[in-house]
């Protein structure tokens, strides 16, 4: 990675949902239709009573310009990992070797290994959040979890 450290408590839920989706999971932020236009592709957006939808990333939208020039925020729909515990749990199908998600109260405890890659461990208010920052770190992410002093 580049070396940089993440302080969690300064990211925002959906932030910190992103960087996971993003890092972990290896999925894109952004829809693909708008590389497709770029390279002069038709993303074939269907069109009703100006109202489209974009059949890459499911967005809804309306207006009579061109969805993808004009209206298209360019965002696929990202997961709510952090608060969660279903969208947590795809990280855990995703890590297909050691997964332990453990509560010792009052905090969770979540260690991930998967393939070579270095084992991620993590201890969190919620076991969505150390599922999160487990796979973060087992993905090479370098996360800083302390809390600030208020």
């Amino acid at each position: 990675m580049s070396g940089e450290i993440i302080k969690w408590s300064a990211l925002l839920p959906d932030q910190r949902d992103a960087l996971v989706h993003e890092k972990v999971m290896g999925q894109s932020l952004l829809c693909d239709a708008q590389l497709l236009v770029s390279r002069c592709e038709n993303p074939r957006i269907s069109m009703a009573f100006s109202v489209w939808h974009c059949p890459i990333c499911d967005y809804v939208g309306s207006g009579n310009n061109s969805p993808i020039a004009n209206l298209h925020p360019n965002k696929r729909p990202v997961p709510c990992y952090t608060t969660s515990l279903d969208a947590a749990w795809l990280i855990v199908e995703h890590f297909d070797e050691l997964v332990l998600v453990v509560h010792v109260k009052p905090r969770w405890h979540c260690t991930l290994h998967k393939d070579e890659a270095p084992s991620g461990d993590a201890v969190m208010n919620t076991p969505q959040e150390a599922i999160c920052v487990a796979s973060l770190r087992a993905s090479g992410v370098e996360i800083d979890t302390k809390e600030e002093a208020g």
